[in-house]
């Protein structure tokens, strides 16, 4: 299994796997939800959700109850 990784388009301070079944073996392995995001390069509400929303504190801690 692939460890993860930064997001290969934007700047993320927050582990990002660039497989879909490297994610769903992390997930079962850890027993946490999987937090799936699609986009382009090119979306800047794909560039928010990653940069300026993911990283929020309150963010983080709802996703970590998962």
């Amino acid at each position: 299994m692939a460890m993860p990784t930064r997001h290969p388009h934007f700047v993320s301070p927050e582990p990002w796997y660039r497989s879909l079944g490297d994610a769903l073996a992390a997930a079962s392995e850890q027993q946490r939800a999987v937090f799936l995001q699609v986009g382009r390069q090119s979306c800047g509400g794909c560039r928010a959700l990653v940069e300026k929303t993911v990283p929020k504190e309150e963010i983080k801690e709802y996703l970590d109850k998962y």
